[in-house]
């Protein structure tokens, strides 16, 4: 993109950054913010009477004001910025969004044939351990049951063979689903799966959130807190919780 080797070789170009002409140009209102702080910055930090109220309230209510009029200008000059970015994101995101619908079905029709595929490998891997050791068993009951040693001794081997076998197609059972289903098919794609331990809530009402304290962030259990709060009120029980009235100081 050519902006991104010059970024002045774009139409506008010859016009100061961005920084620069917005400081030239609300130069004014940012001269108004220096007063009000000469002010904060005078004033005492105790308040002592009611008549300390009114030259406070007067330098929050200025700046409350000012900070409104610098907040409006701010979406103003940013808006062509957003506006610009969401004719960016209206043209790119439908074709990203067409690519991500074909990726989403047809991965879900090959996670449907890999589960399916894991399954049946296993068994098969199961059935062949279970035969595996049934004709282990067998040898070994014959090599028991033979009077010839070298004949006794060739049946303990051939069981022993088998054992083998049976202990491979056993630890097949339990291989990882990308162990049973990788495979590199003709046009040189690998497929493969991965697994992970996924979950659905069937009742809502009998999980037990006490078991799951550990996992939760602060933040979302004073998000809950806040909320039960500004239901109840001064009624809320909760332990561990200390609920008061706050006080904070309004001026108009």
């Amino acid at each position: 993109m050519v902006a991104e080797t010059n970024e002045r070789a774009v139409i506008g170009g010859n016009n100061p950054p961005i920084k620069e002409a917005l400081a030239d140009q609300y130069k004014e209102l940012v001269d108004l913010i220096e007063p009000i702080a000469e002010r904060a910055n005078a004033h005492p930090r105790k308040i002592e009477s009611d008549e300390d109220l009114g030259p406070l309230g007067e330098i929050v209510l200025d700046a409350k004001a000012l900070s409104k009029r610098i907040e409006t200008a701010r979406k103003v000059e940013k808006e062509p910025f957003v506006k610009g970015g969401r004719e960016v994101d209206q043209f790119f995101h439908p074709l990203t969004d067409r690519l991500d619908r074909i990726v989403d079905v047809f991965e879900a029709l090959a996670s449907s044939y890999q589960r399916d595929k894991a399954e049946a490998e296993r068994r098969r891997a199961a059935e062949e351990a279970a035969r595996l050791r049934a004709e282990e068993e067998r040898k070994l009951k014959e090599a028991h049951e033979v009077k010839r040693e070298s004949t006794a001794e060739r049946k303990k081997d051939e069981a022993a063979s088998l054992g083998h076998q049976a202990t491979s197609a056993e630890q097949r059972t339990a291989a990882s689903a990308a162990e049973l289903t990788k495979v590199r098919t003709g046009n040189g794609v690998t497929a493969s799966a991965t697994t992970k331990w996924a979950f659905r809530i069937v009742d809502l009402a009998a999980v037990d959130l006490n078991s799951l304290k550990d996992f939760f962030r602060v933040e979302d259990i004073e998000k809950a807190i806040r909320s039960k709060v500004a239901i109840h009120k001064g009624n809320t029980k909760i332990p561990g919780v200390d609920v008061f009235e706050d006080v904070k100081a309004t001026f108009r």
